[in-house]
């Protein structure tokens, strides 16, 4: 015998994406509006700056104080902003975690307080990480800096630290308050920094938008050049195709096994690892892509042509195709194999991984054939090998 009391509800998630320039400039009124739509109190906050961005933006500090001046009858700062050094190492470790937790109890951070967090894609998962478990969830907003994070890990539900050698083996499901993404930022990206972001709109055109691939397609140079109409779109695009894929989908938590916003990240995961981060997250996503569309070809699911294209769009756009990781072996076994298992147990269920059935069209497979992924590896190699003898 036993009794039951069945349990259900349901919460409503909101939060929006803004698209702006010079955040802190005076005349823009977006960040004091948005602290004020809830009501008219004080808010206190607590702001984080990854200390490459303040570098590179050396009036930033003082036009966030001068901001935070104007609005003192608004805005309660108990503490300058706090530099961190951004990049994946600061994940690894859980030092910095709880660092922040000591400050955020110092500062007396509480539920209705705001955390700023100002910074790439690894600044905003920890951060993300720390606002959704101190208190059990302060509210953040996200200023993304990089292409990478405003038009893909900035504007979605993921954070998390890594953990056991594991790629964000730690961490949650939780919503922002809200992402501004100020494309004034992105002025002071070197172009190997702006290039790799790139690796994951094209990930999102491949998998959900023919007509967007073909946009990328006909201006990498105006997008790599940092003409800002082609760079501005491209971003817009990817996040409005990112944040669609989580509120319409139906599994903006990935309760389910298919994960498509995931396309290529498989070997990408194992790939940054195997290297020791060496290989940044859009480099490996790149290769990733470059690996799958070529798997995608050879079992004669994706057509020559559009692999064709695929991979010259991979390459206009400067993004790597192939390294070296792919190609450790041990115990008679490529080590890449091991991302597929991973790849399983950090979502549960039965491996899911997409392949490109079409540009704009995937499809979900749950076997794979290593022999034709080895042939594939061997083929984007030899793709990369004709390509450094041409330089």
């Amino acid at each position: 015998m036993y009794k039951t009391i069945k349990q259900s509800f349901k919460i409503e998630f909101n939060y929006n994406i803004f698209f702006t320039k010079n955040i802190f400039d005076s005349k823009n009124k977006l960040l004091i509006n948005l602290l004020n739509k809830e009501n008219k109190n004080k808010k206190k906050i607590i702001i984080f700056i990854d200390k490459n961005v303040a570098k590179s933006h050396k009036n930033l500090k003082t036009n966030i104080e001068q901001y935070l001046d104007k609005h003192k009858n608004y805005i309660e700062t108990k503490c300058k902003p706090i530099m961190i050094t951004g990049g994946e190492k600061i994940k690894n470790h859980y030092l910095l975690v709880k660092c922040i937790y000591n400050l955020i109890s110092k500062y007396k951070i509480c539920r209705q307080s705001y955390i700023i967090s100002i910074g790439g894609g690894t600044i905003q998962d920890l951060l993300g990480y720390v606002a959704s478990t101190a208190h059990r969830g302060i509210k953040l907003i996200r200023m993304p800096t990089t292409v990478l994070s405003q038009d893909d890990s900035g504007v979605g539900v993921k954070n998390g630290i890594n953990f056991l050698n594991k790629k964000n083996f730690i961490g949650c499901f939780s919503t922002p308050f809200a992402v501004i993404n100020d494309y004034t930022f992105l002025k002071s990206l070197n172009n190997k920094i702006l290039i790799e972001g790139l690796s994951e709109a094209l990930k999102v055109a491949l998998i959900k938008d023919e007509n967007f691939f073909y946009y990328i397609e006909k201006n990498t140079k105006n997008i790599i050049e940092k003409k800002s109409e082609y760079l501005e779109e491209t971003i817009y695009n990817c996040a409005k195709l990112h944040a669609e894929h989580i509120s319409k989908n139906g599994d903006p938590f990935e309760i389910l096994s298919s994960r498509p916003l995931d396309f290529g990240h498989w070997s990408a995961h194992k790939l940054e690892t195997l290297s020791k981060y060496k290989i940044s997250h859009g480099e490996a996503v790149a290769i990733g892509i470059a690996l799958d569309c070529t798997y995608s070809y050879l079992i004669k699911l994706l057509q020559k042509h559009e692999w064709k294209k695929i991979i010259k769009t991979l390459l206009n756009l400067k993004l790597p195709i192939y390294t070296k990781e792919l190609t450790i072996i041990k115990n008679n076994k490529h080590i890449i194999f091991d991302g597929l298992e991973e790849f399983r147990e950090h979502l549960g269920g039965k491996l899911t991984i997409a392949l490109i059935k079409k540009i704009g069209i995937k499809i979900d497979v749950h076997h794979v054939n290593k022999n034709i992924y080895i042939k594939s590896i061997k083929l984007i190699k030899k793709l990369h090998n004709k390509l450094i003898k041409k330089c």
